[in-house]
């Protein structure tokens, strides 16, 4: 265990690092949105591969959804960078859509 970090922080730091270096793009994608959404619970995350690329479909709470944009939306534009980046290291294509759902807006 790192000396100043609390047992339950180091376990958690832990696997952190293990998904941010070892998993796969889903699990990347998964942990990075989790992080910034305050109803990390209701996210629903799909993946949908085709031949050539992989599309993974975001549905969130509405009050979510401009938390993963961001201000002129930076914040899914670095995400989708990030997700591009993670997959081209396994040899793929990977693309970020949100999908918004009336049932889904509270």
């Amino acid at each position: 265990m790192n000396p100043g970090l609390t047992p339950g922080e180091g376990e958690s730091q832990v696997r952190d690092e293990a998904v941010l270096q070892g998993g796969n793009v889903e699990e990347f994608l998964e942990y990075v949105i989790r992080q910034l959404i305050e109803f990390p619970e209701e996210m629903v995350l799909t993946k949908v591969e085709t031949a050539r690329k992989v599309i993974f479909k975001l549905r969130l709470r509405q009050s979510d959804v401009g938390k993963v944009i961001g201000k002129h939306g930076q914040t899914i534009n670095a995400i989708r960078n990030l997700l591009a980046a993670s997959a081209s290291r396994q040899g793929q294509r990977a693309l970020l859509q949100i999908d918004e759902d009336e049932e889904f807006q509270r």
